[in-house]
């Protein structure tokens, strides 16, 4: 790919703090058979840990489970082709399981990038006002999602369930961003 290549990329990240707590379904489902390969991603054990990364990329999220749950132990985002592992993974997650996140973000388009050569991203209690991930980009994922599992050859009964999940968190992040948005105009 040149350097003319108009396609964004997250060239690499500086992980500034990072905060994830979720449960170990959560992992293997979006890894399962009928989702990871559409969002290009897998899981793999790597000794006592679980790696959720990019197939054939190198970006990767490393989980500590312990028990039911799985904490967030390491972020690797580079070379993340289209941003696709951020935006499909890392920014979703972070909101959907209240997590927080502070990334510098390096783009090989330059005037995605801010005056310190990067583009700074905060997610905070799954709170953040980064546009890219807005209340419609929630509404384009879950229908996405929603598609992809009806496509799959689940059952009936099976897509109505993750599609009521589905549901369920994506009104949980509307009722949450809706407060955020109510407390920012209060502020001074």
């Amino acid at each position: 790919m040149s350097a003319d290549d108009p396609r964004p990329r997250i060239e690499s990240a500086e992980t500034v703090s990072f905060r994830l707590k979720l449960p170990r379904s959560e992992l293997e489902r979006l890894a399962g058979a009928h989702l990871g390969p559409k969002l290009g991603i897998e899981l793999t054990a790597d000794r006592e840990d679980l790696l959720l990364g990019a197939v054939g990329g190198e970006s990767y999220l490393r989980f500590r489970p312990s028990g039911a749950e799985a904490t967030l132990t390491d972020l690797c985002l580079f070379h993340d082709e289209r941003a696709i592992f951020f935006h499909r993974i890392i920014g979703p997650l972070m909101i959907l399981y209240k997590g927080d996140v502070h990334l510098r973000l390096v783009w090989n388009i330059e005037t995605r990038n801010g005056p310190g050569h990067y583009s700074e991203v905060k997610i905070l209690e799954g709170m953040t006002s980064y546009p890219d991930f807005s209340i419609s980009f929630f509404q384009t994922s879950t229908a996405a999602a929603e598609r992809i599992e009806a496509s799959s050859g689940n059952q009936a009964a099976e897509v109505e369930d993750e599609g009521g999940e589905v549901r369920d968190l994506l009104a949980k992040a509307k009722d949450h961003w809706a407060e955020y948005q109510r407390l920012k105009a209060k502020k001074p």
